[in-house]
């Protein structure tokens, strides 16, 4: 072991660097020193220093690739004994290491201090605190480790000890495989028993499933024929297994490897009706309960998600899997995903969704799921999520996705900017948190967002407002060009020759705002979108007197809401249930809907109570505060404009129109001076 730094840190550095036989990762380096990024620098730099003192070079870097000593060094280091007897080169990583020793306790072998050392291959430091770390890990599964005078041993249940291996196998790379002693006879014996009991209940295991439990009973039997203690006691009075036939089956193939034991019987069987199963028997009376479960499960949650997954896509692969749920709960069998962090993180909106749409099932089995649980049955929704939104996105096949909270209001304010300013790229219909989190995002090489979202398959994610200022379009350019999307080219029509031939026959009063009419026309003619005026319902034929109200009250935020769409719920246009979604909408998700600078665009599904399309609005003229879920601040808003789709498309033209005039500071003032509806309504279509 080298002994040559003088700095903290330096000589456990040096020992990587030289045990590695490779280059190491800044990653690796945090990882094994468990340091910070700005630490493991210091310690570069400090022994870099020390090695300079000494004529040596220094740590050697290459970009992308890692950090390494050089032979020079490493000669050096040797021929002055800066080493120990011999050079340390751990046999396993941290994690393997841990998993290691606790197999070794499980199994009963002797583990000591010098045990570890010398078949890891690692310093009596590390040891400790590998076993500090290891007593941890333990308590998660009620385990304990202690102390004795033959050196550590694990205390517990035997349910718990055989739950932590189960749990390692589900791990395909998991270490304990390759310390199983294989044993092929027996492996087809148990093989034999499993796909015999397959037939007599109907229900057929998953390849992985079958591999898992297979292996997980030859280490099960030869634990117990080499110690009869660790056979379970009588069995329980509340220990009920409701399916004779496994049980008849089960008891057979363990009486034959000599074991008689019924609470083991019905061990085994809990066990195997634990894991997944890809094919169920529909007879089976749990079946016939679970399947209307599911049914309400998949209905729940296109009600809450706002999408339309058919029940027969889900009604029996969700089954044969909340079978497998139904039994670990049940038999109080721990299950844990070993993704979940990710799934809770990159997939939050699916993962909540799921969490609201399972009671029904926890209803029925009386218990609430685990998160690990969650995350796999939110996998079955983001599947087919991504089945639905692959056609969609195939479709379109855009360079660039567009995203809000709802997927309809804010994003398509922002849209029709987005298609105005740059034409010439493809830009995505809104899509909702959710839509992005199960998108197989093919193709697309920047999202841009009005809300925080997690970065997905390293594609850039922009976040801006759905009215954006100066500085926010300067940044979507920038990302824009880094994404190598053309932003610049709006259109193959030359509008300045154009202008030239108009200038020959009339005179043009505002040559900028003609010139720019112009590019944004033939821009969208070019991008197959219909221009503004062919065959649209534009904002004159939506604003009405009656739909306009001015407020001189001072009023909570949701009245200021009801008041708004007051006209339009008089006239039938909504129905009441409209306005109390976009209330609770408001409620669970904060002020999504603010667009900026006082304004919020109130809206809902269509089908949450759209009877015809309509727009109204009220002017404020005391300001209501909506309040963020995620933080202290409050939306102040002045301007409430309600809308009221009957599908993703009508409204679009004099929403475009509206959201121009939003831009504009100076109309915005005049807006929020009026004092009665004519005028407001004169400003409106100005």
């Amino acid at each position: 072991m080298i002994r040559f730094s003088h700095t903290r840190h330096g000589d456990e550095l040096l020992n990587l660097l030289i045990s590695a036989d490779r280059y190491l990762s800044l990653q690796e380096l945090q990882e094994h020193l468990k340091l910070s990024r700005r630490s493991v620098f210091y310690v570069l730099k400090k022994v870099n220093e020390e090695f300079k003192k000494k004529g040596l070079d220094s740590i050697q870097r290459i970009g992308g690739v890692g950090y390494y000593l050089t032979p020079e060094n490493i000669e050096y280091l040797s021929k002055n004994r800066y080493f120990s007897n011999f050079l340390l080169k751990p046999l396993f990583s941290r994690m393997e290491r841990e998993q290691f020793i606790i197999w070794k306790l499980i199994n009963s072998e002797r583990v000591s201090l010098s045990t570890i050392t010398s078949t890891s291959n690692i310093s009596k430091n590390t040891a400790i605190s590998d076993l500090k770390n290891i007593d941890r890990e333990l308590k998660k599964y009620g385990l304990k480790l202690t102390k004795s005078k033959s050196g550590r041993k694990i205390e517990g249940s035997e349910i718990d000890q055989r739950n932590w291996v189960y749990e390692q196998l589900s791990k395909h790379n998991s270490l304990v495989y390759s310390q199983l002693s294989n044993d092929p006879s027996k492996l087809s014996q148990i093989n034999s028993y499993l796909h015999n009991l397959e037939k007599i209940t109907g229900n057929y295991l998953t390849d992985d499933a079958l591999m898992i439990i297979s292996t997980f009973i030859l280490w099960y039997l030869n634990r117990i024929n080499r110690n009869k203690q660790k056979l379970l006691k009588d069995v329980l009075e509340n220990d009920i297994v409701d399916d004779s036939a496994a049980l008849k089956c089960t008891k057979e193939f363990l009486y034959k490897r000599g074991i008689i034991n019924e609470a083991e019987t019905r061990y085994l069987v809990k066990m195997i009706n634990s894991s997944q199963f890809s094919k169920i028997n529909q007879a089976d009376i749990t079946i016939r309960k679970l399947i209307p479960i599911t049914r309400a499960i998949v209905d729940r949650f296109n009600h809450a998600a706002g999408v339309s997954i058919p029940t027969k896509n889900l009604e029996i692969s969700l089954t044969t899997h909340l079978l497998s749920t139904y039994n670990r709960v049940k038999y109080n069998i721990p299950y844990k995903h070993p993704n979940l962090k990710q799934i809770e993180i990159e997939y939050n909106r699916l993962f909540s969704l799921t969490r609201y749409s399972v009671r029904y099932f926890e209803e029925f089995i009386s218990r609430l799921l685990s998160d690990d649980e969650i995350a796999l049955i939110a996998l079955y929704f983001g599947s087919e999520l991504r089945k639905l939104d692959e056609k969609t996105l195939t479709d379109e096949k855009p360079d660039v996705i567009v995203v809000c909270s709802s997927g309809i209001g804010t994003s398509i304010a922002l849209e029709q900017q987005l298609k105005s300013r740059y034409p010439s790229i493809k830009f995505s219909s809104p899509m909702s948190v959710l839509k992005y989190e199960s998108s197989s995002l093919s193709g697309v090489k920047l999202v841009i967002s009005t809300i925080d979202l997690h970065e997905r398959k390293q594609i850039p994610v922009i976040q801006v407002s759905a009215i954006p200022n100066v500085l926010e379009w300067n940044s979507i350019t920038q990302y824009l060009d880094k994404a190598g999307l053309n932003t610049g080219q709006r259109s193959q029509v030359n509008t300045e020759s154009l202008l030239d031939i108009i200038s020959n026959y009339a005179r043009i009063e505002d040559v900028t705002g003609l010139k720019n009419s112009l590019d944004n026309y033939f821009g969208k003619l070019k991008s197959g979108e219909k221009p503004i005026g062919e065959n649209s319902i534009e904002l004159k034929d939506l604003i009405l007197d009656s739909h306009i109200t001015i407020c001189e009250e001072k009023l909570t935020w949701d009245k200021a809401i009801e008041i708004t769409y007051k006209p339009l719920l008089r006239q039938n246009i909504v129905k009441y249930r409209y306005i109390k979604e976009i209330i609770n909408l408001t409620k669970i998700h904060g002020p999504y809907m603010v667009l900026g600078k006082g304004i919020m665009l109130a809206h809902a599904k269509p089908g949450d109570g759209v009877n015809s399309i309509g727009i109204c609005l009220t002017l404020l003229k005391h300001a209501v505060n909506i309040p963020s879920l995620k933080s202290n601040k409050i939306a102040k808003v002045n301007l409430i404009v309600g809308l009221a789709p009957v599908d993703s498309m009508s409204h679009l033209t004099a929403l475009s129109q509206l959201m121009n005039k939003i831009q504009d500071d100076g109309w915005l003032d005049s807006v929020y001076k009026c004092n009665n509806n004519r005028q407001l309504k004169d400003l409106i279509l100005s």
